[in-house]
């Protein structure tokens, strides 16, 4: 992320739009849930209702599970980490 907060800075001569935080709004500007690989499940209506159930195993949505993406802005779907994946991809809500 740093490394493309600098590379706008020399292509473009000023650094990205930030959110009142501070933070590069390409990285943070939406919410978890908004760029979320399970929001399909949420828009259908299928949720996991535990971490072992049919519906974990299958990457439904994990919002009755502790999930706080869709109030979390975050980068963290973006980015890759831990052998090339991230919380959500891993089946852990984002908390």
């Amino acid at each position: 992320m740093i490394s493309a907060v600098l590379a706008h800075r020399v292509a473009f001569g000023t650094f990205p739009a930030l959110d009142d935080l501070g933070r590069p709004l390409a990285f943070y500007g939406e919410t978890v849930h908004e760029r979320c690989s399970r929001r399909g499940h949420y828009e259908a209506g299928r949720n996991a209702l535990a971490f072992d159930d049919e519906g974990a195993r299958a990457s439904w949505w994990l919002l009755k599970l502790g999930c706080k993406g869709p109030q979390a802005h975050n980068a963290c779907v973006m980015l890759r980490w831990n052998g090339g994946g991230n919380p959500v991809e891993f089946g852990r809500p984002l908390q």
